[in-house]
């Protein structure tokens, strides 16, 4: 299991934080050999699927809003960027367009 960067989890409820922390014990001790903690953390996954996702789809769809913006500016709109805002304009979108490459491959592998 990949542990969850601490940014990440900082901005989670501490609810699913408290979750987060847990699962990633179970998995070290499952991972120890100790098969009493896979089905608890089998468990525990189950329950923060829809959760998880739930924020997820929000967080996507505020993203979603900025790139929509985005698209609608002209190229004179983006002329009149200063070098500061066109320089991180466009790293974002980089950073994104590589992002977006791994979680479509991660899509992919699910199948519901």
């Amino acid at each position: 299991m990949v542990p969850i960067p601490e940014p990440m989890l900082t901005g989670l409820p501490k609810e699913l934080q408290d979750k987060v922390q847990l699962l990633e014990s179970m998995a070290a001790l499952a991972k120890a050999g100790n098969t009493a903690a896979e089905e608890p953390m089998r468990q525990l996954m189950a329950e923060m699927v829809p959760v998880a996702a739930k924020g997820l789809a929000t967080t996507l769809r505020e993203i979603t809003k900025v790139f929509a913006e985005l698209g609608g500016l002209s190229t004179e709109d983006v002329r009149a960027l200063t070098d500061e805002e066109l320089k991180a304009t466009y790293q974002l979108l980089g950073a994104v367009g590589e992002s977006v490459m791994t979680l479509n491959n991660k899509v992919a592998e699910i199948k519901l």
